[in-house]
Parts: structure tokens; sequence; C-alpha cells
């Protein structure tokens, strides 16, 4: 699912599908196959023509039901107001905070992002909140920021940001969506067929060295553009390995996840951008951010598609449809990728891996254009070389998956070495032990249970909400967790139970 959800899953056609099931079952009648069309529903399409049987239909329910239900773990952690910055609208969502990162220069700051165009310095010792850089007022008309996919969307710092001397001293770098009439000369568009409605810009900064408070407005150097066909999946999340040595090949490469767009005419990635090797959109890249030889960036030698036919030298990974939120957590790269009607998943990553969208959606074929059917795999599936999810849930249990990180901090020893992700919906929190997760591995999910004040709540409480939370997740140096809401725009902590 988009993470901008505002109808039932599936759409009317389930509701549908869903009345039909409970008047059969009541009539004690077989119900509807999942893989018969409705009068107006589109017709059988599966995505890979040696997909096997559809998924049977639920005759309570009238819906496929994919996976089992993720249940509590026992586990309870509590939840603290952290702070709340300036908000960025009068109404809901008041902040539309998309990321919290630290720098990784030890220091005691965390930064957020609203994607309005302001990132926030916070001092996780005083929480005191400055502004660290006004994007917003940087680009002027060029941000787009209408939408909930748009505008700024993450940053990362250079792991040699502080490191006098080095050539990544003082860089920081930010994605975001702008005009196509904001193109300037000399910065590489990366575009196809498609038809292009904005740009993501990938964009490097300078900041002040004098106490490391503020970016220098006047610093800003794009290093490419990303030619966009819709105001959804676009690129998200910018990262470094922190951890990569110095001496190693993963130093200083900047990895970008990229959306493939969205769904189209009915059909989902109507440009089959996500398995186009030409196209960024549907992948993970990876460069080195730092200009050589007259160009604004450079591709690692080592990428996988270096030299390949039809492929972008750019390109990493690829097949997926939403990879909104990247980490990385004893060198491995952990990633969500959100679902179009069904599957939402928990992805580890690895160079050249084909993670299979629009073909796969989890370890199923979907329909390109009946999100409410699912097929199972063809028998020959292994020939294709498809990488399945570590982890994954249906729509059961929520809506759009978002990420995520492995918790490293003191304060609650019990979630140490677990990897914490959630629903962008309904606000619930899952973990999941790092070490269990591998690629197909299909490990169960828990999920946690938050309190405050000695009683159980949930993030729809403390929002306020009986809709959208809009959850995101961030952490600190210390390791420890953070979830943003942009509903209310407060930043909260998770903390040990008293």
């Amino acid at each position: 699912m988009s993470d901008d959800p505002t109808v039932p899953d599936c759409g009317p056609m389930a509701d549908r599908r869903a009345f039909i099931g409970r008047v059969a079952s009541a009539l004690g009648v077989a119900p509807l196959a999942a893989g018969l069309a409705l009068p107006g529903e589109a017709a059988a399409e599966p995505a890979d023509p040696a997909a096997g049987p559809a998924l049977p239909v639920d005759p309570a329910t009238g819906r496929i039901d994919p996976l089992p239900s993720i249940r509590p773990s026992g586990l309870a952690v509590a939840i603290t107001d952290f702070v709340t910055p300036p908000a960025t609208a009068a109404q809901r969502p008041r902040a539309n905070l998309n990321y919290l990162f630290h720098a990784g220069d030890g220091r005691p700051f965390v930064y957020a992002c609203d994607s309005r165009g302001k990132i926030w310095r916070i001092n996780v010792t005083t929480r005191a909140i400055t502004l660290f850089l006004d994007l917003a007022a940087v680009r002027g008309a060029a941000l787009v920021t209408r939408g909930q996919q748009v505008g700024l969307r993450s940053f990362a710092f250079h792991p040699d940001y502080a490191q006098s001397g080095r050539p990544g001293y003082r860089c920081l770098y930010t994605v975001s969506t702008e005009t196509v009439a904001s193109r300037r000369a000399g910065v590489p568009v990366y575009s196809g067929v498609h038809p292009v409605v904005h740009d993501d810009v990938i964009a490097e900064w300078k900041v002040d060295g004098a106490g490391f408070a503020r970016v220098l407005p006047g610093s800003r150097r794009e290093l490419l553009r990303i030619g966009q066909w819709k105001a959804d999946h676009n690129t998200d999340q910018l990262l470094f390995d922190l951890q990569a040595p110095r001496t190693g090949s993963d130093h200083g490469k900047l990895y970008f996840a990229v959306g493939d767009g969205g769904r189209g005419s009915g059909r989902t990635d109507p440009y089959d951008t996500a398995q186009d090797g030409r196209l960024l959109l549907g992948k993970i890249g990876r460069i080195d951010p730092l200009p050589r030889g007259g160009a604004p960036f450079s591709v690692p030698a080592d990428n996988p598609f270096v030299g390949r036919a039809g492929f972008l030298p750019h390109i990493w990974a690829l097949g997926l449809r939403h990879p909104q939120n990247l980490c990385f957590a004893d060198r491995r790269l952990i990633f969500t990728d959100i679902g179009e009607d069904q599957i939402e998943e928990i992805n580890i990553g690895a160079a050249g891996a084909n993670y299979g969208w629009p073909l796969r959606e989890g370890p199923f074929v979907p329909d390109r254009s009946n999100g409410a059917v699912l097929y199972r795999l063809p028998t020959n599936d292994a020939a294709r070389g498809f990488t399945y999810p570590a982890a994954m849930y249906d729509h059961d249990d929520g809506r759009a998956i978002t990420g995520g990180f492995v918790y490293r901090g003191s304060r609650i020893p019990a979630l140490r070495g677990h990897y914490l992700c959630g629903d962008i919906v309904n606000g619930r929190i899952f973990h999941v032990r790092a070490a269990d997760l591998r690629p197909g591995g299909g490990v169960v999910l828990r999920e946690l249970t938050l309190r405050r004040a000695g009683r159980t709540v949930t993030l729809r409480q403390l929002v306020g909400t009986h809709g959208r939370v809009d959850l995101r997740f961030g952490q600190d140096g210390a390791g420890e967790i953070y979830v943003m809401t942009k509903q209310d725009g407060v930043i909260r902590r998770l903390d040990s139970v008293s």
C-alpha cells in the first residue's frame, strides 16, 4: 500500500467480495473463487503467466488471508514524549516528520527532517531544538511539498563529516522533490519513457565548521536528478554505512532507495520500472557522492551491474515497490518495502539481488489489475532467482510498513539486538531478533506493548486519532529508538518500564 492510504484495503471490490462472502457463508454455499472477477472488476491478470492457483478466499470475510496474524511478544516498553519541533501546519498533520538520525560524530545531537523543508537539530541531553537547514527558504518555489510523499525526504551525513582534512568533511546530503523547471545544466537526469511531473534531487551541502550548528545555505551542490511520473513512491532515504572500515570499499558510499512511482491506470507499476535495468525507479542505488574528474559523483567499480548491458551501473538492487526505509546493522543492510494490497516486507539487502516486484509481492504472485488476488508461486520459481522477504505481515495487521532500526541502546536491555519496525497507519510497533532475519526466512514478527503512566496504550490513543498515525522511526548515536507521528508532530522515545 502507498504510505498515503485513504480507502479500505483493496478498495470497494474487496468490500463487495466481503459482503458476498458473508452471504455465501450464511447460505451455506461455496464462496466466490479468488481468481473469478466480479462485474466491473478487472479480469485476472497474474503478474507471472506461470503462476500457481489463486489463494482461497476466507468465506467469513470474503478476502484472502495470506499470513498468520502478529501476536504480542509479552515485552512492554514505556513510550515517553521527548520533544515537539515547531509545527509547519496549523492543522493535522502538524509536522511531516519523516526521518531522525545522528551524524555519527559523537556529539549529543539528533537531526529530524520535516518534509515541508526543515531539518531540526535536537540536543538529546538538554532537548533544545534549533533550525539546522531551512530547505524551503533556500529552494523556494522549486521545492515540491504538496502531498504526503514529496518534499524533503531524508538526509545523511558523510562518514568523514567530523574528520578535518578528509574529502567528506562537513558534508551533508539531502534528497528532495523539486520542479522540472529548476533543473540546472550539467546535472545528470535519469528518466525513461514515462512522463515526468517532478524530479527527485540528491544534493550535497556544507555545514558551518564553527560549532557544526547550521548548514551553509549557499553551499548546495546537486549530484543527480531522477525523473518521477507521479507524486508517489519517490526517492526516500539516503544512507551511509557508518561502521564500514575507512580502508574498505564501502566507506563513503551513499545508498539511496527509489520507489517505482506508484500505480496508474488501474495497474501496478504501469511502466514496468522496477524490473527495467535502464531506470533507477524501483531500485536501491549506490554511488560515491564526492566529485571526481569534473563529474558531480562517481559509480563504485564494485557495484554489481557495472559493465552489464541493459543496466545502469548505479543500481545495487532491483525489483522494489517502495523501499522507504534502510538501516545498517553489523554491516548488513535491512530495509522495508511497502506492499500494494497484501504483503508488507522486511528484506535483507544483497548486491545484485532482485526482490521481484511487480512480478512478486512477498512470496506470492500478485495480480497486476486486481489487488484482492494473490497466486501461488510457479513450480519453476527457483529459476527466476528472486530474493524473498526475511519477515512480513499482511493487511490484517496493518496497511503500510515503516522501518526501522536495530536497537543498540541501554535503556531496554531485553530489546538489544532486535530490529524494530511498525505500521505507518495504525501505529503498531513490531520487533524481531535481527540475527534471525535472513532472505526467504519468513521469521515471525511480534508486537511490542506500549505503556504510559502505568497503563497500556496505543499510538492512536496518544496521538488522539482513530485514523492515520503516520508513524516513523529514528535512532540516536547511543542506539536508542525514537518514534515520530506526523499527525501531532511529536517525537517520542522508547524506554524501559519502571
